[in-house]
C-alpha cells in the first residue's frame, strides 16, 4: 500500500479491521484541504474509496450527514466504516 499520509500504519490497521487490508491502494488527487483519498480494489473486483482526514476535519459530521441523507432515500456516499472521533 502506498502511503497516503503521515499515518500509513494507522491506515493499514484501519483497513485490516474493515476487511480491506489486502486491497490494492491507488492514491487519488485530493482537494484543497488536508484530506487524502485512495481507490481501494479487492481481487474480487469490489471497489471503495478511502478518505483520510485529520482530526481538524468535520469527519463525524460528514458520516452523520451521509447516513441521514441515505435514510431519507437520497443519494449520498455509503460509509462502510469509520474511525472518526465522536
Amino acid at each position: 500500500m502506498a502511503p497516503l499520509s503521515s499515518r500509513p500504519l494507522e491506515i493499514a490497521a484501519f483497513l485490516d479491521r474493515c476487511g480491506w487490508g489486502e486491497a490494492q491502494t491507488h492514491p487519488l488527487s485530493g482537494d484543497f484541504s488536508t484530506r487524502n483519498y485512495a481507490r481501494l480494489t479487492k481481487q474480487a473486483g469490489e471497489t471503495a474509496f478511502l478518505m483520510d482526514a485529520d482530526s481538524v476535519q468535520k469527519t463525524p459530521q460528514f458520516v452523520a450527514l451521509a447516513g441521514l441523507l441515505r435514510n431519507l432515500g437520497l443519494r449520498a456516499p455509503e460509509i462502510y466504516a469509520d474511525d472518526a472521533p465522536e
